[in-house]
């Protein structure tokens, strides 16, 4: 299943990088596309990754879930 993620912060393929690293360590998730002109992630995922896993992947970021 896909899970989409609007991501604040993001300006560069560099900061893309980053927050894809970050989710692809979560539990459930196989896969990250990162999108940064519409500054999202599409995780694909076993089952949906809470809000707050996300936003704790993050948390020592300039980077915030929208």
């Amino acid at each position: 299943m896909e899970q989409i993620v609007k991501i604040d912060g993001m300006k560069c393929t560099g900061c893309t990088q980053k927050v894809q690293d970050r989710f692809e360590k979560l539990a459930g998730v196989q896969s990250v596309q990162m999108d940064l002109a519409q500054k999202q992630a599409t995780l694909t995922v076993t089952e949906p990754v809470a809000s707050t896993t996300l936003a704790a992947a993050l948390q020592d970021t300039k980077y915030t879930i929208a």
